[in-house]
């Protein structure tokens, strides 16, 4: 009885199937790490914009040495400015 890979489904098997099969795996892991490049993006974006004034106005307050400390081992990778969140006051329409 031959093997497997010596049948006309063996060849057709190990010609055709298992080529595609690799080349779907490779689109699979190429949209899986452009996805996990956007999604990095769009985090620090998050970071930068909407958490870091948050976060520096908070360490200015209570932790001067550990911002300092943030901003020694980050280098430039947070931008300088020195925007502090604004705090939202409740008006009434009275």
């Amino acid at each position: 009885m031959p093997e497997f890979f010596e049948t006309r489904m063996g060849q057709t098997f190990y010609n055709a199937h298992v080529p595609r099969v690799a080349k779907a795996l490779e689109r699979i892991a190429d949209a899986a790490q452009q996805t996990t490049q956007r999604d990095r993006a769009q985090t620090n974006a998050l970071l930068v914009l909407v958490l870091t004034p948050h976060i520096r106005a908070y360490l200015t307050q209570h932790d001067p040495m550990a911002l300092e400390q943030a901003l020694d081992a980050l280098g430039d990778k947070i931008p300088a400015t020195t925007t502090t969140p604004q705090t939202r006051q409740e008006t009434s329409n009275d």
